[in-house]
């Protein structure tokens, strides 16, 4: 069996099968970023990183579920991935300006949760909206950011800023 780039979004095909669940278990993998980023504090401890990390991880956990819900029912899986998309990027979104407003990060990994948030609207959905379809290369894009943000979390003792923020500093 040949696994054609043609087949991707044909439900039935091998390809769709084999690339659905390779897709769940990047989500996972998706999933280890957002809780890598809230068990280290870099999101601050105010409000926009508790209520944007818990939205991205539920998000982020509903896309891991549409992308197996759909071997079996393609409708139900978009609608579990549209509601799981737009949530994971608003989280990141929120969560992104609590990391900003901490100020734990500096240099580059400071806008990478941002990014991770920001590329659905700016780059996911207008792409798909271009083509009309499920646009891989946008989703390909979409995990380099979480690639970045995983880089990002193993390496911070780089340009990560140790003190806590002072008390009534609005830290996130």
């Amino acid at each position: 069996m040949t696994l054609a780039a043609t087949d991707l979004g044909r439900p039935g095909t091998g390809a769709f099968r084999y690339g659905g669940v390779l897709l769940a278990v990047g989500q996972l993998l998706v999933v280890a970023g957002v809780v890598g980023l809230a068990r280290a504090g870099i999101a601050g401890t105010g409000w926009l990183a508790k209520l944007g990390l818990p939205a991205a991880g539920v998000g982020c956990l509903l896309i891991c579920v549409a992308q197996l819900v759909m071997q079996f029912s393609v409708d139900v899986g978009e609608v579990i991935i549209g509601t799981g998309t737009p949530l994971t990027g608003l989280g990141m979104i929120v969560a992104g300006a609590g990391v900003l407003r901490a100020g734990r990060w500096r240099g580059w990994r400071r806008f990478v949760p941002l990014a991770c948030g920001l590329y659905v609207f700016v780059v996911l959905y207008p792409a798909e909206a271009l083509t009309g379809a499920v646009s891989y290369p946008a989703i390909a894009g979409w995990y380099a950011c979480w690639l970045l943000l995983g880089v990002a979390l193993l390496d911070t003792e780089a340009d990560w800023v140790t003190l806590p923020a002072m008390p009534g500093t609005g830290d996130g």
